[in-house]
């Protein structure tokens, strides 16, 4: 597993160095590759225990959440602008969650002989011009920081799976040949 969470810590670390780029406020703070690892692996234990099978590996969906929470909990960015609510962590964590599991459903896809997909299809908002990617993330902060709400990886790794559901269906592709894997 180490492998797995070093290739998404250096993931973390280019995105932040693109986000620090792009944004003088932005502070990267390395020395959380620790606590990164370290939840990453402790949350990685709890919900192997809610398997049915602990000896089979979590599935895309459960990894890409708690690259998540692990990404949201280590805090590896911080912002020197004062103004509003800084939530660069939760759109960088969104997207190392997000590349990671693509990765991850592109090799499946390419096994079975199928195309690979892009991007994720990010339904439209109904009621608002938001967009569902700027929705997922602003939910994640909800989340994090209400202590009735909390931060559940296991809710989270539902949402992604229902998000790749309907990129898979989108892309003309019958999520039921992945049913294997």
């Amino acid at each position: 597993m180490t492998p797995l969470i070093e290739k998404t810590w250096d993931a973390f670390c280019v995105g932040a160095k693109i986000m620090c780029n792009e944004d003088p406020h932005i502070i990267f703070d390395p020395s959380r590759k620790e606590n990164y690892f370290n939840t990453f692996k402790r949350i990685h234990a709890q919900i192997l225990q809610y398997m049915e099978d602990e000896k089979l590996p979590l599935d895309r969906h459960k990894i890409a959440s708690i690259i998540i929470v692990s990404g949201l909990t280590a805090n590896v960015l911080e912002s020197q602008n004062e103004k509003g609510v800084f939530l660069g962590n939760y759109i960088l964590a969104t997207e190392v969650a997000l590349s990671y599991m693509l990765g991850e459903l592109n090799e499946v896809l390419k096994e079975q002989g199928q195309n690979a997909i892009d991007s994720f299809f990010f339904p439209k908002a109904i009621s608002c011009n938001t967009d569902y990617f700027r929705i997922l993330y602003r939910n994640l902060y909800y989340s994090q920081n209400n202590a009735e709400w909390g931060l559940n990886p296991l809710d989270m790794a539902e949402r992604l799976f229902l998000l790749e559901y309907m990129t898979l269906n989108k892309n003309g592709i019958d999520p039921e040949i992945l049913k294997e894997y």
